[in-house]
């Protein structure tokens, strides 16, 4: 699995939600990920990153990263029980590495992995 990899996972009753691969794995052979859930307009939303139906084909409404669940996984779970999908392109790679970086949702140690992979600053 490489960084801007999506996959598509099923979720016990909320379905299927695509998840883009964060980092570089570890050497423990795990990745991070975060899973994209459609927008709501809800106060409970983090706007550090909202993607939109032209920066996935996977996404058909405007979407947010939901960092705060963001989640290590072994590279075999996700090879196992994962669907893999159309990798992010630069562009919107970067958008959603810019918004792991600005967000305040997400886990510390995983703010500290993506830095020490040299994926944020």
């Amino acid at each position: 699995m490489n960084v801007g990899d999506t996959l598509q996972l099923e979720q016990t009753s909320i379905g299927w939600h695509l998840w883009i691969v964060l980092s570089n794995p570890t050497d423990e052979g795990k990745v991070l990920a975060a899973s994209v859930t459609t927008r709501r307009n809800s106060r409970h939303e983090d706007h550090s990153c909202i993607l939109t139906s032209s920066d996935h084909p996977w996404l058909k409404h405007d979407s947010w990263v939901k960092y705060d669940a963001a989640c290590m996984f072994d590279e075999e779970y996700l090879q196992r029980y994962g669907t893999q999908s159309e990798p992010l392109c630069e562009t919107v790679l970067q958008k959603v590495l810019h918004g792991a970086s600005t967000t305040d949702r997400i886990r510390l140690d995983y703010a500290e992995l993506l830095i020490k992979q040299g994926l944020i600053d």
